[in-house]
């Protein structure tokens, strides 16, 4: 152990506590790659953790993977690591493996490196985010906290800029959308901060820092070129955009700011990015996310040049929900707020003040006190929270998709050809049996989604037994219909579900099993069908719908 590597507010230069941080780090980081480990084998991947898998595995070439991301929304970092690791297998859990490490080390850095307390560090590490929403789920906001760990562990006074810390920006904007937000909010930080410096020009404009900022920039741009959709994109609703000043959407943007800082979830299975404060109200919500920011300004209020990231990054959040007025609370997306405020308290004692107000002067113990009261709360609620929902995904299903994957192969049907729709509740079977789908909507196979208007011409029944014919003939017997909603048939003017139904040709469409058990997603049903000659011996009765 070497001195000096402990957190850099705790003023512990010797050898022995240098020695004690490092196996503080190195036990609970063993700790916590254990428990994510074990998050990961109870929990079932869901559709938008399997998207970004299908990309990579079904991308010819790197070419061919920003091609397909045009309608994604989403940067490519993510996808052009898994776009190499699909070369050597073609198994999900592989990507479960390259996040888990990515969720360690991110955990690892800030246990280390963090200017906190013990307490604060594991408690950061075991929190909503870091243990859950960015570490079971495999996505890449993991990718964007490990981005924003490095810049923020590198950036200090007298650290010198240059081309690794403008990669390291560059990465964190290319990683996920509001990562990009952060990355630009810390490239207007680092030149508002030059800027103030008590230096000559030539000091504050060296080489160092026009190579931080031109390739931080740099990310910033490609990541928006590859997250704004084509003209013909169906995903993301521009026309929902508010026209004038309207309070609805400000309050709706200030309510993520509680729903982020204290993620406590609603009762019941299905409470993914749910919140046990919105029965309150939307007007509560917002009133609370209102003082978790002026209670965070205050605190801040000691180190101005942290207080001054805190309102860069948190005015360039609050003001993208306000304009894309997104009526769900994914906590995904709004975690990204709370990031906002560990990194501004970390740089309020990595960096030196500049200077303050002079009413801060001699108040610097109340406002301490404070802090450590409102930081206090806020990871009780973040460990609750995630404590609720580590142990609802290990109690319940995420997702059907995986019970139904296990059906039609122990039936003996993976291996048929297959139609599914909709496409985005279909798509894990594609990932899962590492083969294409019929998707009815598109006319024709695929594996990942591709959000365009295409997608969204509505789906006839005809529209999904049609095609099976074909199918058939290069399969001579059968084919498999995956639906995400039950067929039904009018029958005395009722309206009941579809069990045997001759479909033409000496063929029936036979109903196999139907996986609809409350998921924590809460949107996704499994209903199997198959498509064969009708004098075909039938196997005996699929036991375990649900």
């Amino acid at each position: 152990c070497r001195a000096g590597r402990g957190p850099v507010n705790m003023g512990r230069g010797d050898a022995g506590a240098g020695c004690r941080e490092a196996r503080f780090a190195w036990i609970w980081t063993a700790v916590y790659f254990a428990v994510v480990l074990l998050g990961m084998w109870r929990h079932e991947m869901w559709r938008d953790e399997y998207q970004a898998w299908l990309f990579a595995r079904d991308s010819a070439s790197v070419r061919d993977l920003f091609a397909n991301l045009r309608y994604e929304g989403h940067p490519p970092l993510w996808h052009l690591m898994l776009y190499g690791v699909t070369r050597f297998t073609v198994n999900p859990a592989a990507m479960q493996v390259v996040h888990l490490v990515l969720a360690t080390i991110a955990a690892w850095l800030v246990l280390r490196h963090a200017p906190f307390s013990r307490l604060f560090r594991a408690a950061f590490c075991f929190g909503y985010f870091a243990v859950y929403e960015y570490a079971v789920i495999s996505r890449n906001y993991s990718l964007g906290l490990l981005a924003a760990l490095l810049f923020i562990i590198r950036y200090r006074d007298g650290g010198r800029l240059g081309v690794g810390m403008g990669l390291i920006l560059a990465g964190l904007a290319l990683s996920n959308p509001f990562a990009a937000l952060m990355s630009l909010a810390l490239c207007i930080f680092v030149a508002v901060d030059r800027l103030l410096m008590p230096e000559a020009p030539a000091g504050r404009w060296n080489r160092g820092v026009v190579s931080t900022l031109g390739l931080g920039l740099a990310g910033v741009g490609l990541a928006l070129w590859m997250i704004v959709p084509p003209a013909d994109g169906g995903f993301m609703n521009f026309a929902a955009r508010p026209r004038g000043f309207q309070m609805a959407p400000l309050r709706l943007a200030f309510s993520y700011v509680l729903t982020s800082h204290i993620p406590i979830p609603q009762a019941g299975i299905v409470g993914w990015n749910t919140n046990w404060f919105s029965d309150w109200g939307e007007n509560a919500l917002a009133i609370g996310g209102v003082l978790i920011v002026m209670v965070s300004v205050l605190v801040l209020l000691r180190n101005l040049r942290a207080l001054a990231i805190y309102l860069i990054a948190t005015g360039g959040y609050l003001a993208y929900f306000y304009l894309t007025a997104m009526s769900s609370h994914y906590l995904r997306y709004a975690g990204h707020l709370f990031l906002v405020l560990v990194i501004s308290l970390w740089f309020s004692r990595t960096l030196k003040p500049g200077w303050t107000f002079r009413w801060t002067k001699g108040r610097g113990g109340a406002l301490g006190a404070l802090e450590r009261a409102f930081i206090g709360m806020l990871l009780a609620a973040q460990v609750f929270g995630g404590a609720v929902a580590y142990a609802r995904d290990w109690r319940h299903p995420f997702t059907n998709s995986a019970a139904a994957a296990a059906f039609i192969a122990q039936s003996g049907l993976d291996h048929i050809p297959l139609v599914g729709t909709r496409d985005y509740v279909i798509q894990p079977l594609s990932a899962m049996f590492n083969r294409p789908i019929f998707y009815p909507e598109r006319g024709g196979f695929g594996s990942f989604v591709v959000w365009d208007l295409i997608r969204l011409n509505p789906v006839t029944p005809q529209m999904i037994v049609d095609p099976c014919f074909g199918l058939r003939r290069e399969s001579e017997e059968q084919v498999l219909v995956v639906l995400s909603s039950g067929l039904t048939k009018s029958v005395d003017g009722q309206e009941i579900p579809v069990r045997e139904e001759p479909v033409g040709e000496g063929y029936i469409l036979r109903f196999l099993a139907t996986f609809s058990e409350t998921s924590i997603c809460g949107d996704a049903a499994y209903h199997v069908y198959l498509l064969e000659r009708a004098n075909a011996a039938r196997p005996p009765a699929p036991e375990g719908s649900r």
